[in-house]
């Protein structure tokens, strides 16, 4: 069994919660600790139960709270060794190498490989634990074949849905940024997101998270417009919407999430 919640997912921070029975794993913490340790709470969680914190990349919404984290609670920090210029050096930093697989007591596994991204060097990964696997992808331009590999077989997928093209192309965004966003090392769109989950969609994937939501060019309604039209099958109450301003609610890999109406509003802030 795996049980998660998407912790924050935006421009502003971004922080998984994962545990399985035989670890419990923060994956990244780009929230203050102080509220990363809020929601934990909300959530019935404590964060003096997390192992270790597993860093994606280095941009300040992924890695804001993780040093006060580690030290506060002795959690050492995984990452790769350019990743970890970026952290404090008075806390554990414990180093591994892209494509790298970790284990966490028998039977957890974390596989690792890179995505294209502008930072030094950012990863994707996997958490498996028996029959069930934890994958997630964001902070990606264009999912190479290894991306998409790491989600196959998935019972959850969290997945960014960065941006609508109609949306970015009439927001207030400076040119300079839309280029950016847009860049096979930006963020993925909502047709993308819709596309690669095509690829890997199977009847025994229990969720779906789409995370990192931009406020300025994006809509809740266009995100499930390109689910419904390239991963028709894949049903609605799979389907959560992460956001940076609040936590998902604690969900098993073993049971697909109700269906919970989010409100829609445009997710903020220039995309990290």
């Amino acid at each position: 069994m795996i049980d998660f919640a998407v912790i924050a997912s935006g421009s502003k921070a971004n922080c998984t919660y994962i545990r399985t029975p035989e670890v419990t794993l923060l994956i990244d913490c780009g929230l203050s600790a102080r509220e990363a340790c809020k929601r934990l709470a909300i959530l019935g969680l404590d964060p003096g139960e997390i192992d270790a914190i597993i860093v994606t990349h280095e941009h300040s919404d992924h890695i804001r709270g993780i040093s006060v984290m580690s030290r506060k609670f002795q959690i050492p920090v995984y990452c790769t060794p350019l990743t970890s210029r970026f952290l404090s050096d008075d806390i554990n930093i414990v180093t591994f190498h892209v494509g790298d697989t970790l284990t966490f007591g028998a039977g957890t596994e974390i596989c690792t490989t890179s995505v294209r991204h502008d930072a030094v060097d950012p990863l994707a990964l996997s958490i498996s634990f028996d029959s069930y696997k934890f994958a997630i992808l964001t902070d990606t331009g264009l999912p190479s074949e290894e991306n998409i590999n790491l989600l196959k077989n998935a019972s959850t997928i969290v997945i960014e849905a960065n941006y609508d093209e109609e949306c970015l192309d009439l927001c207030e965004y400076p040119w300079k940024i839309k280029e950016r966003i847009v860049s096979d090392y930006g963020h993925m769109s909502n047709t993308l997101a819709a596309q690669t989950l095509a690829k890997v969609w199977h009847k025994d994937l229990k969720n779906v998270v789409i995370g990192h939501v931009s406020e300025k060019s994006n809509l809740e309604e266009r995100i499930f417009e390109a689910l419904s039209t390239f991963v028709p099958d894949l049903p609605r109450e799979c389907i959560t919407l992460g956001a940076a301003d609040r936590s998902t609610e604690l969900l098993s890999c073993a049971y697909p999430a109700r269906h919970r109406d989010t409100n829609a509003e445009r997710v903020c802030e220039v995309s990290q």
